[in-house]
Formats: structure tokens, C-alpha cells, sequence
């Protein structure tokens, strides 16, 4: 048994297609899926392809483990924040487009490994001060992990 995220094995392709290269054996398929959407409706189907085997899950509206909200590049060592949802921690915390992130709560982050250390010990409810550099200026910034709550229509 290998555990994977399901876009490495999703319609047959990934490591399934390549371990098909070396093993004659049986290969079966088994992926998570929301039975809702964002909306709370019920998800109606899924493409047969998808998987040997889908598990049906509920629609996680606030992750387990906190995140800021924003997706970064990472190029020559440098990360900078290329997205930032719009309802998002970082977002309510004044963090832009363009931010490249040095450090977290005093730690250089030199690469995403060290970032996903450091944010793996943080908890909702926990403050991180982020060191970014804009505009040549280095800035911190004091984000609080707390759940967004979208209202019900």
C-alpha cells in the first residue's frame, strides 16, 4: 500500500501508470471525494475513471491545521507570494501579491520545507509574524490564525 495525494494517481495516470511498468500484480485506486461542495449540496457524481474506488467525505469548510491563505513561487531561493485569498488570514492581515517571505516568528525560511515545519506547529488561535521584503523595505507582519466563517444564504 502506498499513501499518495490523489493527483498522483487520479484516471490511471502517476505512479499507477509507472508501476504498471514493473509490477504485474493488481493495481487498485482508492480517492477521497466530497459528497458536498462549498454550498453544502450534495456532489450528484463522479467520473467512473477517477478511481478503482471512491470514499465518499464531507466538505471540509476550515482545514484541521491553520494556514495564512496565500500561494507562493519560489525562484532562486527566493519565495514570493504570486495569490492571496480574497476571505483569507493573510489577506485580513495586509499581505500583497508580490511579498517575498524571509521569515517566520524570527526563523529565516530559506525554503517551503522550513516554512511547512514551522506552520505544522501552529494551531488556530496561535499569532505568526511574518518577515517579508516589499519594496525593498523588510516588514512584519502579525497574522492571527483564525477561522473564516463564510454565512449561510
Amino acid at each position: 500500500m502506498v499513501l499518495v495525494g490523489s493527483g498522483h494517481v487520479a484516471y490511471g495516470v502517476g505512479i499507477e501508470h509507472q508501476a504498471k511498468q514493473w509490477f504485474d500484480g493488481k493495481i487498485s485506486t482508492l480517492i477521497p471525494v466530497p459528497v458536498q461542495d462549498s454550498d453544502e449540496k450534495p456532489v450528484a457524481n463522479v467520473k467512473a475513471s477517477y478511481a478503482n474506488f471512491v470514499w465518499g467525505i464531507p466538505y471540509e469548510r476550515d482545514s484541521l491545521y491553520p494556514s495564512l491563505g496565500f500561494s507562493t513561487s519560489e525562484t532562486n531561493g527566493v519565495r514570493t507570494i504570486i495569490a492571496i485569498d480574497k476571505e483569507s488570514v493573510a489577506a485580513q492581515s495586509g499581505f500583497k501579491e508580490g511579498d517575498e517571505v524571509t521569515g517566520l516568528d524570527g526563523v529565516a525560511v530559506p525554503d517551503r520545507e522550513t516554512w511547512n515545519r514551522l506552520m505544522a506547529g501552529k494551531n488556530w488561535g496561535d499569532t505568526a509574524v511574518v518577515t517579508v521584503k516589499r519594496g525593498g523595505a523588510e516588514i512584519k507582519i502579525s497574522a492571527e490564525l483564525r477561522r473564516t466563517v463564510k454565512e449561510k444564504k
